[in-house]
Order: C-alpha cells, then sequence, then structure tokens
C-alpha cells in the first residue's frame, strides 16, 4: 500500500477498507427488482478506495509519483489531490479521451473489423422484453467519426461466440433461445451465422446439433473454428464440440470437452487448445490442453488462485512466438493476481505473474504492437462497483497509466485500435444504465514525436516468406514489425487475439520481414505495424495471411 494512503483515504472520504490480495466480499449478490438473472459474478463488491472513483485513482497515481521513497510520505498528501486535477504526464502514463458521440445501443459483443470499423451485437441485450418482442439489435461503429450504421440481425445473438474467419467475415455461433425465469434456466441458440464483411448481410449456415448460450469459438491454423461449452437448448450444459469448417461452412462434431460458461482459450503453436481455467461463470474446471484429433486432455497445474478467476482475461502476453499465456485478475471475491504459463514447455506449469494495482475482475486486456507490453484497463469488484486502473505489464512488471474515466464492467470490451490507441466501451445494467460511454485510451508511444509510416505493404502474404514493406522514417532508426490480429470480445474472453513479432532486417527503404506459420498466425486478417528505436508504432495496414 501507498505509503501515507490512511490520510489520502481519509481525503476520498473512504468508507470501506482497502483490498488487499483479493480479500474482498460480495455486498450484494441478488438481483435488483426487475433485472434480468443472468449473473456472473456479485452484483457489488467491496472496493479498494483509492481506485473507486477515477478521481481518486488520479490522487493515488499523483501521491505515489511524489512520494514514492520518500521518508516523509504523509506530507503535502493535499497537493497530490491537487496534481490529480492537473493531467498526469501523458508521455509517461498515456491519456483518456470521452468521444463526442455516445452508443447507440448496447455494446454486448465487439469486433474489430478489416474495414476499420467495429461490429457491435446486442440482440436482446439482457432485456426479457426485448427478446419476447423479437426485437434484436447489431450494428457497424465507426470508432474515429462515431458514425453508426444499424443492422437487422436474424435472431439473438446476446451472449453467442465469435470469430473472425480467413476471409475477414465475421462467425457468430449460438445465441440466446429462451431466457431464465425462477425455475428455468437460459436456453442456447443453436444458429449459426456469418457476418459478410463487404456486403453487410448475414449468411445462414447450418445449425448445430445443439444449442449454445456462453460458449467460446478459437480459430485454429487450418482456418477452422472450433467451439465449446455453453448451455444448450434446454438449459443444460454442452460438454460437445463443434468444428466449423471455414472452405464449406459445415459443422462438424468433435471430441467432447466439458468446460464452464465463456472458457479462456488459446490455441497453441504445437496444435492443442489451452484452457486457463478462467471462465464467465460457474466453478473452474481443471484447466489443460486438448488435443483436437483425439480429445485427450494434458492437466496443467499452477495456475493460482483457480477458484477466483471468474470474468479474468487469458491472452498471449506479447510476442505469441514466446507462448506465453497470462492470465489477469477475475473474482470472486476479486483478485489483484496474475499467472504465466509457458505453453512451449513439455509440462506447462503456471507461477505466479506480478500483481495489479488492485482486485478486479471483469478485466478487458490487448496486447500492444511495441515492445510485448499488455494493456489492461477497466473491470470491479462487481458489476455495478467498477475500478478505475489501468496499466501495462511487460516482462513480469507492472507499470501505472493513466486511469480510465468511464466504469466499464460486465458486457464491456476493449480493443486494440490500427492507429495504436485503445478503444473501450460497454457496461452493466444491474444498478445502474448501461453505459454507452465510448473511451480511448492513447499509450504513451504516441507522444513521443513523429511516428514511422507506412507507405506500402503488402495487402496479402503467404507462410513463411519474406516481403519488403516501404517505410517513411521517423527520428529514430526503425526495428521491428508486428502482426497483431483483431479483437473479437465479449465478457473478458477474447481467444483469438495474439501479437506476433516478425523477423524483419533494415532496407534502404524500409523492412523487409519474413511471415510465421499458420501454427502462430492462423490465416485471416491481421494488422501490421513497424516500430522504430523510440518505442513509436505506425498506423497499421491491413494484410490477409494464408
Amino acid at each position: 500500500m501507498l505509503a501515507g494512503c490512511a490520510t489520502l483515504m481519509a481525503l476520498m472520504g473512504a468508507a470501506v477498507a482497502p483490498v488487499s490480495g483479493g480479500a474482498v466480499s460480495p455486498t450484494r449478490t441478488s438481483p435488483l427488482p426487475g433485472e434480468n438473472s443472468e449473473q456472473a459474478g456479485p452484483t457489488s463488491g467491496a472496493i479498494d478506495p483509492r481506485f473507486s472513483t477515477s478521481e481518486a485513482a488520479r490522487a493515488t497515481l499523483a501521491h505515489d509519483h511524489q512520494h514514492h521513497g520518500s521518508a516523509d510520505s504523509t506530507s503535502s498528501v493535499a497537493s497530490a489531490q491537487v496534481s490529480a486535477v492537473a493531467a498526469l504526464d501523458p508521455a509517461v502514463y498515456g491519456s483518456w479521451q470521452r468521444t463526442s458521440y455516445q452508443l447507440p445501443m448496447r455494446a454486448i459483443h465487439a469486433t474489430l473489423l478489416r474495414t476499420g470499423k467495429v461490429l457491435l451485437l446486442a440482440g436482446s441485450g439482457n432485456q426479457s422484453e426485448s427478446f419476447a418482442a423479437g426485437s434484436f439489435q447489431a450494428g457497424l461503429l465507426d470508432p474515429t467519426t462515431g458514425s453508426y450504421q444499424a443492422l437487422d440481425p436474424p435472431y439473438d445473438m446476446f451472449c453467442a461466440g465469435h470469430a473472425q474467419l480467413p476471409n475477414g467475415n465475421v462467425l457468430i455461433v449460438g445465441g440466446t433461445a429462451g431466457y431464465a425465469t425462477s425455475d428455468v434456466n437460459w436456453k442456447g441458440s443453436n444458429r449459426v451465422y456469418e457476418f459478410d464483411v463487404a456486403t453487410g448481410q448475414w449468411i445462414a449456415r447450418p445449425s448445430m446439433a445443439h444449442g449454445r448460450w456462453y460458449p467460446s469459438s478459437v480459430q485454429g491454423p487450418s482456418g477452422d473454428v472450433w467451439t465449446f461449452a455453453g448451455q444448450d437448448e434446454a438449459g443444460r450444459a454442452n460438454t460437445g464440440v463443434d468444428s466449423y469448417l471455414s472452405s464449406t461452412g459445415a459443422v462438424v462434431p468433435k471430441p467432447a470437452w466439458s468446460l464452464p460458461h465463456y472458457p479462456g482459450l488459446l490455441w497453441t503453436a504445437k496444435d492443442r487448445v489451452f484452457y486457463a481455467g478462467t471462465r464467465s461463470d460457474g466453478a473452474a474446471g481443471q484447466p489443460g490442453l486438448y488435443n483436437p484429433s483425439t480429445g485427450a486432455v494434458q492437466p496443467v497445474n499452477g495456475i493460482t488462485l483457480l477458484s477466483q478467476r471468474r470474468a479474468a482475461a487469458t491472452l498471449f502476453a506479447g510476442d505469441a512466438s514466446r507462448q506465453r499465456a497470462l492470465v489477469v485478475g477475475g473474482g470472486w471475491p476479486a483478485t489483484d493476481t496474475t499467472s504465466y504459463i509457458d505453453l512451449l514447455s513439455a509440462t506447462p506449469v503456471g507461477v505466479a505473474g506480478p500483481r495489479l494495482a488492485t482486485a478486479k475482475g471483469y478485466v478487458g486486456a490487448v496486447n500492444l504492437p511495441t515492445d510485448g507490453s499488455v494493456f489492461q484497463t477497466g473491470g470491479g469488484t462487481g458489476r455495478d462497483t467498477p475500478v478505475f486502473e489501468s496499466s501495462i505489464i511487460r516482462d513480469g512488471a507492472v507499470v501505472p497509466m493513466a486511469p480510465n474515466t468511464v466504469g466499464p464492467t460486465y458486457h464491456s470490451s476493449t480493443l486494440l485500435l490500427p492507429d495504436g490507441r485503445v478503444l473501450t466501451m460497454g457496461g452493466d445494467d444491474s444498478g445502474a444504465a448501461f453505459e454507452m460511454q465510448v473511451e480511448v485510451f492513447t499509450p504513451p508511444y504516441l507522444y513521443r514525436g513523429r511516428r514511422p509510416v507506412i507507405i506500402s505493404a503488402p495487402s496479402s502474404v503467404a507462410y513463411s516468406r519474406s516481403y519488403n514493406l516501404t517505410v517513411k522514417g521517423s527520428d529514430a532508426s526503425l526495428t521491428s514489425a508486428w502482426l497483431v490480429r483483431p479483437s473479437s470480445t465479449t465478457h473478458s474472453v477474447d481467444p483469438n487475439q495474439r501479437a506476433i513479432r516478425l523477423s524483419a532486417t533494415r532496407t534502404t527503404t524500409g523492412l523487409r520481414f519474413t511471415t510465421p506459420s499458420a501454427n502462430l498466425a492462423p490465416p485471416g486478417y491481421y494488422m501490421l505495424f513497424v516500430n522504430d528505436a523510440k518505442g513509436r508504432p505506425s498506423v497499421a495496414r491491413w494484410t490477409r495471411i494464408g
């Protein structure tokens, strides 16, 4: 804890003891009157007062900056609040900006498309009256301008699974076939659709044998998308596995694997599906590596505080060629812990990673296209107790960033944009109106002066081949090129997110890079970034690999 925090908390009007090591107790778990019963964690929970508001978090950060290592850490605490009012140095902490527009619909699911627009899915949006009326929502958002095009989804895609296909279309799997009542569980839809990015149309595909509500969909090196978990059309656990063949649109059953709701999955370079023990709801299953050919599962042990990994983020930390998985936060009760798992090991074992500044679940996390950094933000100790804390996790350390000013928790999304900024949106309606405000984080690397500019780049590339990039230089030497898979996320789950540092050498006009294998970069569209020696990324170019 910060030295002198007792005085600082008093100035903040703290009413709750600070959280440490995830030891929090939910203060309310039952739905509010009229609230839908889609419960994935407590409605509220005890929160560290240092991060209970954006203002408190800024004061905490300013105080820590001023007094870190000071013997007289109780002095000038009031000045920390004054400093917090002024902008923290964006070249150190980055900055947040609320967009001039708000969302026209509930952002339950969000996918960044190769056009730069974001496909938003709400379906019935956790509103039983909308489900009964057959009123479902989806749309295309331009995150730069705020322009919005409403779409008419063919069924209720609320709480579906989704992933991008090799052609850039978005696969939507399952969703809601029935709302829960006092004696009936939520029911999952068995419907499967593609969203055609070029035409804006929905393409019906063969249905699955059974429904899925709260499934996770992960793409393998063939381009096929495998879907796990969820509740079926009778409200029972769906333990089957379905593979969507990207070449034909057929759905093929595969060896079963019983997993909880929205399991945190990654497809590894060794052609195994890794389950990290993270999930949106239910008890933790045994983390493990699933063999897609046989269905055999190799247990993975050592992931810390497995019982508290609901609504935790799971992703490859930095360069996916390292195959280092990272689990961030979770609940319940909320935890500030992380875990790393080395998936290159013959026997992967989880080890404790660095601690966040405070405990939270519903974490949004994305890879940044520079030095292997993971940016994490948002979340809360409950559905309506947001935590205002953001940081960069890199090489086993946590570096504090400016706190978010909007408090996204459940049903929130975090996406890396092609210009290197991070988009956050969405929220929950458990205790207040659904959050419609969009906020964008500008990382410190965009405050370091002129960035490199890609003049020309291949629009499509093959595996394990070399290509040239023409780059207009900055005031520093070019050092690296990265491929970043665009996010397709919901409920802190983004199974296909990854960043790959490419093997690259300098040329007289830019860089020459070599593409990875399909086991590292499943086929589809990626953002291609270049970086200079000051860690400044270019605006990305879209390229299709495969």
